[in-house]
């Protein structure tokens, strides 16, 4: 439906998609900074997110309209989301 939204906007389809993957991207660095971060500690939680961030596989999937870095940032909210629940937040 996301995608949906960016075709109305931008009136092709393959840049639509690629413009949902690339937010995707974003949200998911910022998930992983903050799933690190509660788990490491700050100075992990940027190296993970620059690790994630200068991958190259992450800079093909976030560059193209392919749904993998959008199962990256998902599963990271998943397992962000499960962790504070554990923790009771």
């Amino acid at each position: 439906q996301l995608s949906r939204i960016f075709y109305w906007w931008l009136g092709e389809a393959n840049l639509a998609l690629v413009a949902v993957s690339i937010i995707a991207s974003c949200a998911a660095v910022a998930v992983i900074y903050a799933l690190t971060d509660l788990w490491f500690g700050r100075r992990a939680a940027l190296f993970a997110a620059l690790l994630f961030l200068f991958s190259p596989l992450c800079w093909f999937t976030g560059s193209v309209a392919l749904i993998y870095v959008l199962e990256a940032f998902l599963a990271a909210l998943v397992g962000y989301a499960f962790w504070r629940g554990d923790q009771g937040n």
